[in-house]
């Protein structure tokens, strides 16, 4: 019997994500030598990648632009 659905879940309701989430933004931080702690991640909660992003940026007291 092949293959008959798939399920993807990467929001929380069956897979916690928000571990994984943490790591990579604490990567990007650590790469940009940003503090960013888990309180720091729990503010991301409901923002747009872009949002956290600029989030993160605004630790560091760093702007980039969009170009």
């Amino acid at each position: 019997m092949g293959l008959k659905a798939c399920l993807f879940d990467m929001d929380g309701v069956l897979v916690d994500s928000a571990k994984h989430h943490f790591v990579a933004w604490k990567r990007l931080a650590d790469e940009l030598s940003i503090p960013f702690t888990k309180e720091d991640n729990h503010a991301l909660k409901g923002l747009s990648r872009v949002d956290s992003l600029e989030h993160i940026l605004a630790l560091g007291h760093l702007h980039l632009d969009e170009a």
